[in-house]
């Protein structure tokens, strides 16, 4: 039996989005693969395998696809007193290995910023201790940026009222 010779398909080009996913996901690889050469990165990575992530490859190959989020800001505590703390709720598929907090008031204008500490007892919380006084609480802005090892960030900002 002889058959007609298929029709090829043309391919259209990637989309901009479809390219730009394709450019990530090599950017990722390759720092996953350098993230391996080192041993103690490699060890760290190793102990994120889990169901679905079944190598210290695949880790940290999602941990540089993923940012960390900052899900929630607790300034309730905060009234514009130095020694005063906010509380950050951050969460990374990996690990958050920074959080920074940026405190300006109504107009914009930079009062202080600084590293959180990770709370002792909540593996999510980070505390920033205020180290300028505010008499204006209201109308302060303060955003609060996480950042991962890959060096990915995820923000939130919150304005006080």
């Amino acid at each position: 039996m002889i058959k007609n010779r298929p029709k090829r398909k043309v391919v259209a080009p990637p989309s901009p989005a479809q390219a730009a996913v394709k450019q990530r996901f090599t950017e990722a690889a390759k720092w996953a693969k350098l993230q391996m050469k080192k041993p103690d990165v490699k060890a760290l990575y190793a102990t994120g395998i889990s169901g679905k992530k079944k190598s210290a490859f695949l880790v940290a190959l999602t941990d540089y696809a993923t940012s960390p989020t900052v899900s929630s800001i607790d300034a309730s505590q905060y009234k514009g007193a130095v020694g005063d703390t906010i509380t950050a709720k951050a969460v990374d598929d990996f690990a958050v290995t920074q959080v920074l907090f940026t405190i300006t008031d109504a107009t914009g204008k930079l009062l202080e910023s600084g590293q959180a500490k990770q709370d002792a007892d909540k593996e999510f919380n980070w505390n920033y201790v205020a180290t300028v006084a505010n008499p204006a609480v209201t109308g302060t802005k303060i955003r609060v940026t996480a950042i991962d090892r890959p060096g990915n960030k995820g923000s939130l900002d919150s304005a006080l009222s």
